[in-house]
């Protein structure tokens, strides 16, 4: 669809051709219209552009009494980031290491869900995913893991070869994405900023709903003793004010 400001612009373009029409021929007034019909194609495209932009372009999706709440003030929509960390055991074969499981508790900076399910009227739109690790002390305690130094994935081996898959309440999210994709294949750039995706296609959390989330091995042998990951889920959700 072209919105007022573009159609604005094209009827511009086309009165400028008409003005030069005396000085071009046919296909050069059919070139300049097809230039200027592509370049709003591409600045119509939907891809993600923001969570906050996100979160009202897909509001659709989201439950309707939550939009209500939102519209009344009794919610506000905010920046939000759900958040698990899980250990990676070294082992060989094909093996699973699960985020957001049922016997996990809110603990600040280590999970941001009570047992993977969120809450009722929380709604959130999914635009970034993100996935650092880091080695702690044995053994494995919150002090450690609050205090670990996370990198990322490039600097795990075996690790970085995994895949993860994500979804809600059966609804994909990712499925069997490459943990390489969440790093640059130079190594020299492979950073602690260089962690996250930004998903062209946004995806949806709504109240009382079961998110899982799974590193998938071929062979986990190579993963370093004391290893964790970190799962980032970012986006705009729904908070009471």
């Amino acid at each position: 669809m072209i919105d007022e400001k573009n159609e604005q612009g094209l009827m511009a373009g086309l009165a400028g051709v008409m003005q030069l029409a005396g000085k071009l021929d046919d296909k050069q007034i059919f070139s300049l219209i097809a230039t200027g019909v592509n370049k709003i194609a591409e600045n119509q495209r939907t891809a993600s552009r923001g969570s906050r932009e996100d979160f009202f372009k897909y509001s659709d999706r989201l439950e309707k009494g939550v939009v209500e709440k939102i519209k009344k003030g009794e919610l506000q929509a905010v920046d939000y980031e759900i958040i698990s960390v899980v250990e990676v055991p070294a082992g060989a074969g094909k093996r699973s290491i699960d985020f957001f499981t049922s016997d996990q508790v809110y603990k600040a900076g280590i999970h941001t869900l009570n047992n993977g399910r969120t809450e009722k009227d929380f709604n959130m739109i999914v635009s970034e995913i993100g996935l650092l690790a880091a080695n702690f002390t044995a053994p494995l305690t919150d002090a450690a893991i609050l205090n670990a130094y996370f990198q990322s994935v490039s600097v795990f081996p075996s690790l970085r070869n995994a895949f993860l898959n994500v979804s809600c309440n059966n609804r994909i999210i990712t499925r069997h994405l490459p943990v390489n994709s969440f790093y640059a294949v130079n190594l020299a750039y492979a950073t602690n900023q260089e962690h996250v995706i930004r998903l062209d296609n946004p995806k949806f959390l709504l109240g009382n709903e079961v998110l899982t989330a799974t590193l998938e091995f071929q062979d986990a042998s190579g993963v370093p003793a004391n290893t964790i990951a970190m799962i980032k889920l970012r986006g705009t959700a729904t908070l009471p004010r």
